[in-house]
């Protein structure tokens, strides 16, 4: 059991190494398509910055907020319909266009 959560973690980070050449911001999510991982960065893109210019926490963010209209329900059709394949994978990419704090 253990040596099966070693090879999904090196799994996972050889992942985020490659998706982070290719992507400007990677994030991961739970289940509940909330954001886990990720969410300083994201932040930091979206411009969301506090009053005394810190990125405002994320984490625990409903992903789905942060993506436009227009893209949203392609989204989470797209994340409901790949749930099974979802949690066998070590990544799913999906390009979005994302709504800033501007």
């Amino acid at each position: 059991r253990k040596v099966d959560h070693i090879v999904h973690s090196n799994e996972n980070l050889a992942a985020r190494a490659l998706l982070s050449t290719l992507c400007d911001v990677v994030v991961e999510l739970d289940a509940s398509l909330r954001v886990v991982d990720g969410a300083a960065k994201l932040a930091a893109s979206l411009l969301y910055h506090s009053s005394r210019g810190h990125d405002v926490p994320l984490t625990g963010e409903p992903f789905q907020n942060f993506i436009s209209d227009e893209d949203r329900e392609r989204f989470l059709h797209a994340a409901q319909a790949s749930s099974p394949y979802m949690e066998e994978a070590a990544c799913h990419v999906f390009h979005v266009r994302m709504i800033d704090s501007c």
